[in-house]
Parts: C-alpha cells; structure tokens; sequence
C-alpha cells in the first residue's frame, strides 16, 4: 500500500468513512486502483505484495530487491 501511496499521492480508501470498512474491503479481497500509467514491473510487485495469500507475497528483501531494479 505504501508503494501505492508514494506512485499516486492519494490517500488509500479515502471514500470509506470508518476503519473497520478498510479492513472490510482489504479482507473481501478489494484493492485501490492502479493507474494505467504506472509501470507495469511496479504494478506486478503491487500485485504481488496484495496477494491474498501471505505465503505467496515477496519478502521486504525481495520488495528491495525488485524496487532497485525498477528504480
């Protein structure tokens, strides 16, 4: 979500008025969407770091990892 944060500058689930809605719509499997003029390497590291599965979602090694060779 940060990395999300930093690429738009908007505030994340900003149409929702209460925390628990968040965490709601984040359990439903919902995302912010990613704008279409994002890199596609940063989207595919988003989409990793969203998985719903925690075992499927990269370490914060290979978040480093991924983000210096997209940087």
């Amino acid at each position: 979500m940060i990395i999300w944060e930093l690429y738009t500058q908007a505030i994340p689930w900003k149409h929702l008025k209460y925390d628990y809605k968040v965490i709601q719509a984040v359990c439903a499997g919902e995302r912010n969407p990613l704008p279409d003029d994002m890199p596609q390497k940063l989207k595919d590291l988003i989409s990793m770091c969203w998985a719903m599965d925690p075992v499927q979602r990269p370490t914060a090694e290979q978040v480093a990892a991924a983000l210096e060779e997209i940087i």
